[in-house]
């Protein structure tokens, strides 16, 4: 029987320092593993609030206001790596205003590092992986009045005093049961890109520097094409959004799946009053895109496909076993400029074998992809992420961690050296492929953004 303890408040942690506000909001996607959690619980009554702590400018003045108007009996909280820090400081507010509120953090930093939370009394528990039934066990014990500790399986808590032991729960392999995230408790107005849509979980691929395979395990999960077609025409009915980014790793993972979304999203009815076509874009490898796949993503409304790249280097993609030629990236873009899709592509920099000679052949290589039709290229610095192979074998690898400060894990941020390579030499080579690719490219086809709302609901 449920209780009044039912309000449930959950919360996306900002991002530190300069990222904050400004930077945050110019790439701001709504928070769907927050969407997804709210929908889980509110068709069992509970009371849900989602708080987008960037893009609302909510700072410590107004989040202590929120919880005394709300008074939750739960609050969650998601983490990065990255806004960590950030996720504790809310924490800690959140326990000072509210001593009884149950204060339960999530995310892909809490899934591979629960006790950096749990070290901290401000927080009672940790969430591991997928949390939608996970939160939802959680908040059904809480209105019913039960007590820490509430030993849900899928989390990690403190007894008598000590972090205990935990593992997530299977994996959900039907995801066409979940419901769709509440886009009605989020201020979509307030995203550049507010059409976002996840249409497979879990990533088949183990590229060292990224954790999603520890976060949520290498098995590819995708919905049924005729679930995500229904949630696509569902946003352009309830919010007249008709640009999505398909936020997928890889959307083009299951070719026949793609397919049949295409052929669904081809039959989406926009109203004639948006005066707009429906536009995506997704992500991809570059070795599993063809002339003929891509042309039939264009006709289903795609304008953008960005490729992971992640090195000029043959022998440094071989390195990382990413089963990638150099060929099939450039082929990738150029098909899809010959099919009207614009190509973005993304890179890592240093790799733990990077040497000045790899450097010469990454820049090369970037201006011969600018010259067969790039709109944009991207470049990261390699980071240590907790849950990746590379901070696993970082020893081995001979890579050196600068800092553990963790607010400085912002992909921009140099903190790392190599075996071959120093500081200034790394700092200096991202200085040097940030201006190249900044001051190339191709005028993009079609592009995301606010105008993916109606005129009344822009900013």
């Amino acid at each position: 029987m449920m209780t009044d303890s039912a309000s449930v408040l959950l919360l996306q942690a900002p991002v530190p320092g300069p990222h904050n506000r400004v930077v945050a909001k110019a790439s701001a996607i709504p928070p769907l593993g927050l969407g997804y959690l709210a929908s889980a619980l509110i068709p069992s009554g509970f009371d849900v609030r989602i708080c987008d702590m960037d893009v609302e400018d909510v700072g410590p003045e107004v989040l202590v206001g929120m919880l005394e108007n709300a008074r939750p009996s739960l609050v969650g909280i998601s983490t990065t790596t990255l806004t960590l820090k950030n996720a504790l400081r809310v924490a800690r507010v959140v326990k000072y205003v509210l001593p009884g509120c149950v204060v339960c953090v999530g995310g892909p930093h809490a899934t591979v590092c629960p006790d950096d939370v749990l070290r901290y009394p401000f927080v009672d528990v940790a969430v591991l992986g997928e949390g939608e039934y996970v939160l939802s066990a959680l908040a059904h014990r809480i209105a019913d009045g039960g007590r820490a500790p509430f030993r849900v399986r899928g989390t990690v808590e403190r007894e008598d005093g000590r972090v205990g032991k935990g593992e997530a729960r299977e994996r959900i392999l039907e995801l066409d049961e979940l419901a769709f995230p509440a886009r009605h408790l989020m201020p979509l107005e307030a995203y550049n890109i507010p059409g976002t849509i996840v249409t497979s979980r879990g990533c088949p691929f183990a590229c060292g520097f990224c954790a999603g395979p520890t976060v949520l395990g290498r098995r590819y999960v995708g919905r049924s094409a005729a679930n995500v077609v229904k949630e696509v025409q569902l946003c352009v009915d309830l919010f007249g959004i008709t640009s999505f980014y398909f936020v997928d790793d890889t959307l083009t993972h299951d070719i026949q799946r793609l397919h049949d979304i295409c052929i669904g999203l081809r039959s989406v009815a926009v109203p004639t009053q948006l005066n707009r076509s429906l536009k995506w874009t997704c992500e991809s490898r570059a070795d599993v895109v063809s002339p003929e796949l891509l042309r039939e993503m264009r006709l289903a409304g795609c304008t953008t496909v960005q490729f992971g790249m992640e090195s000029g280097s043959q022998r440094l993609l071989d390195m990382l076993g990413k089963r990638v030629t150099l060929q099939q990236i450039e082929d990738a873009v150029i098909w899809s400029r010959e099919a009207g899709i614009s190509p973005v592509l993304s890179m890592v920099v240093p790799h733990p074998e990077e040497t000045q000679e790899t450097l010469r052949e990454t820049f090369g290589f970037v201006r011969r992809l600018y010259d067969a039709g790039a709109e944009k290229i991207v470049p990261a610095l390699l980071t240590l992420f907790p849950g990746t192979r590379f901070h696993r074998d970082r020893a081995r690898l001979g890579i050196e961690p600068l800092t553990d400060d963790t607010d400085e894990y912002n992909l921009g941020t140099p903190v790392i050296t190599t075996r071959h390579l120093d500081l200034g030499t790394i700092a200096n080579a991202y200085s040097q492929l940030l201006a190249l690719t900044q001051s190339r490219g191709v005028p993009a086809i079609g592009r995301l953004g606010v105008d993916a709302l109606p005129a009344a609901n822009r900013p």
